[in-house]
């Protein structure tokens, strides 16, 4: 299962300063939600290359009840690599909170 991270766009226009560039979110090959990387400070690249910011925090798709539903992983993560190793290990070993259809494949 390939899980593909997607950053939001940069805010444009008179009121960007409002909105902040989002952290990253995780899709699946068929485009449904997988999980969600929230910060207090909004995502900058260079902020993220030397990891000088607040905790990240996750929330997971749980597909194991239905409808689905977020859940927020209990440890923050200080680096977005180690969240995303996180993800992918956690992912691994609990297949029931994937997409049914995905653990067909």
């Amino acid at each position: 299962m390939k899980i593909k991270w997607k950053v939001s766009a940069i805010s444009t226009g008179r009121w960007r300063s409002f909105y902040p560039r989002r952290w990253p979110m995780a899709q699946y090959e068929d485009q449904t939600p997988c999980a969600s990387i929230y910060c207090e400070d909004g995502y900058v690249p260079s902020l993220v290359k030397t990891e000088n910011h607040a905790p990240l925090v996750m929330m997971i798709a749980d597909y194991s009840i239905t409808p689905w539903k977020w859940r927020k992983v209990k440890i923050t993560f200080k680096t977005l690599q180690e969240a995303k190793d996180w993800l992918s290990a956690y992912l691994a070993g609990n297949p029931s909170t994937t997409p049914k259809d995905l653990n067909r494949r």
